[in-house]
């Protein structure tokens, strides 16, 4: 899979000492015949209840932009047809060298 888009995104202020930033990775992937497919992140959905991050959440795209799936820790299998796809993966946290580093 190729690496797409990277946004980091400052949120808002939570609290006076609590400030969120949304950090948007983009993956392009293409598939030459139907298959399977299970949208994982291994580094974070090891970590559900020890995550470091608030919240992480990703969404399948078609070649016209369609939402296909959705998830957020658990992958589940979804049959694809042949074509071009992007995974954009959503990821909260208070401290934005954190996100980077992903």
């Amino acid at each position: 899979p190729g690496v797409g888009d990277v946004w980091l995104t400052k949120l808002g202020t939570v609290t006076e000492k609590r400030t969120m930033y949304d950090y948007l990775l983009g993956y392009r992937f293409s598939l030459k015949e139907a298959l399977e497919v299970s949208v994982r992140f291994p580094s974070l959905c090891s970590q559900l209840y020890d995550s470091p991050y608030e919240a992480q959440l990703w969404g399948l795209f078609d070649a016209n932009k369609r939402l296909v799936t959705f998830g957020d820790y658990y992958a589940a299998a979804k049959k694809l047809p042949a074509g071009e796809y992007h995974v954009r993966l959503q990821v909260r946290h208070e401290k934005p060298e954190l996100l980077t580093k992903l």
